[in-house]
């Protein structure tokens, strides 16, 4: 026996049902994120189980992604810049916000140069007496990091630069 569906009801219920599933599996999010140059940058999300995330491969042209469980369907994406990049970049994955319902995330990541806020150091000593002078210690930096490279300049005495590379041995 067979069963003639008329072509106008069998479009209906195409239209009823399956519309409103692709429509969710087509969902878009996007975000931003921002970090410094050689420092990475963390992402997290949740993706419905037993479905493991993904991430698009070859999307991201400056930089390294890692994808970790987290437990309980979380997941953390990170990005992390190629060694002295400093611009835009992209990430894309692909995860599940429900049972049927496939998603993709868009992240724009912006790598920014690092910014140093160094301080006019000074110190008092007396004829003929040494003092040691920690440089770094009221200065800043986006990254953490700060390197002592240099003496530009040294006023009636000399400069020896510790091993510790923060601090200066001035004798006058």
């Amino acid at each position: 026996m067979n069963v003639v569906i008329p072509k106008k009801i069998y479009l209906l219920v195409l239209t009823l049902l399956g519309l409103p599933i692709l429509s969710r599996a087509q969902q878009v999010f996007n975000d931003s994120l921002e970090t410094y140059i050689n420092q990475p940058v963390s992402y997290e999300f949740k993706s419905e189980p037993p479905y493991k995330p993904e991430l698009i491969k070859n999307f991201t042209q400056n930089g390294t992604l890692t994808l970790e469980s987290l437990g309980n369907a979380n997941y953390r994406v990170t990005y992390t810049p190629d060694r002295g990049f400093i611009g835009n970049d992209n990430i894309k994955i692909q995860y599940w916000k429900c049972p049927i319902c496939l998603a993709r995330i868009q992240l724009s990541v912006k790598v920014k140069p690092t910014i140093v806020n160094a301080r006019q150091d000074f110190a008092t000593t007396f004829a003929n007496e040494s003092v040691v002078l920690n440089v770094l210690d009221n200065d800043e930096s986006t990254t953490g990091v700060l390197n002592l490279r240099s003496i530009p300049l040294v006023n009636n005495g000399r400069i020896q630069v510790l091993t510790n590379k923060k601090s200066i041995y001035f004798t006058p």
